[in-house]
């Protein structure tokens, strides 16, 4: 619940609000950044965001937000 509040403390029923709240709060994406170009943008296959999506403080308004986001040059460990 603590992340749930973190990542969407306005408590916005659509997830993409809370994560465009998120990202204009940490100033991550300019003023005018939508809802809809997010959605557009993360659903497009090239990869293409108006932001960095390696960037940790992105990750995190995404994570918090119940969006699932690895890449294959993240850093593992083996757990066992």
């Amino acid at each position: 619940m603590y992340g749930i509040i973190v990542g969407n403390p306005n408590l916005y029923a659509d997830q993409a609000q809370a994560v465009v709240d998120c990202l204009h709060r940490d100033s991550l994406v300019p003023k005018d950044y939508t809802v809809s170009r997010f959605n557009k943008e993360f659903s497009g296959t090239d990869g293409n965001t108006s932001f960095d999506m390696q960037n940790l403080q992105v990750r995190s308004c995404l994570v918090s937000n119940g969006y699932n986001v690895g890449y294959a040059t993240d850093d593992t460990e083996q757990l066992w």
